[in-house]
């Protein structure tokens, strides 16, 4: 099972819920936002930076893909 489709949807939850608790404070949303991760599979722990911006969470917001690209950066250590 693969884990990442799941880390990159928690965060861009994350931003999202970011985004809505700073615009609810007078505060600016942000444009982008790297987001870490982590995910064990058996007992070994598989390492992310994912960099959520407005374009990626706009398109899922309406169910295209985005125009630029997603930055993921996946860390398995030795």
């Amino acid at each position: 099972k693969n884990p990442e489709p799941q880390r990159i949807a928690g965060a861009n939850a994350a931003c999202q819920s970011n985004n809505r608790h700073l615009q609810r404070f007078g505060r600016q949303p942000l444009a982008q936002k790297t987001v870490p991760g982590i995910a064990m599979v058996g007992s070994a722990p598989t390492f992310y930076n994912i960099t959520v911006t407005k374009d990626l969470v706009d398109a899922i917001q309406v169910g295209e893909y985005p125009r630029t690209l997603t930055t993921v950066h996946k860390l398995l250590p030795p």
